[in-house]
């Protein structure tokens, strides 16, 4: 049994990054899945080793920065058993914006506290 699972959306993200990186390299693409496995299973065997993104979210989430792929990041839920990976993330994106753009931020609807909302999905965090 494994001590990770993915959520669908980040299952997706793997799909999309390594469908962007095939088109310059098949081997490329390969090594960012197999990193992606790794860190999986890293964070599973050390769930506090990421840091939280307090500027981000108040969820008790966790961020780890691939060591070979410094670009991307993985969004876990550490308290979880088995260890969820909620998204993967390319270090160029504007998640703050992101969230905001999501759940209407400048539409001036709150969002109760959350502002990578992007990480979970919104009826999950709304008491």
């Amino acid at each position: 049994m494994s001590r990770y699972e993915l959520t669908a959306q980040a299952k997706e993200d793997v799909l999309t990054i390594w469908e962007n990186i095939v088109r310059d390299s098949l081997q490329a693409a390969d090594r960012f899945e197999t990193a992606i496995y790794e860190a999986c299973n890293f964070v599973a065997l050390n769930p506090l080793a990421g840091h939280s993104r307090s500027n981000l979210t108040r969820l008790p989430v966790r961020f780890w920065t691939l060591p070979r792929f410094p670009n991307y990041q993985i969004v876990y839920d550490p308290d979880s058993q088995p260890v969820t990976v909620i998204r993967v993330l390319h270090g160029a994106q504007d998640l703050v914006r992101l969230a905001k753009a999501r759940h209407g931020i400048e539409s001036g609807r709150g969002m109760n506290g959350l502002a990578a909302s992007c990480v979970y999905p919104l009826r999950e965090l709304v008491p």
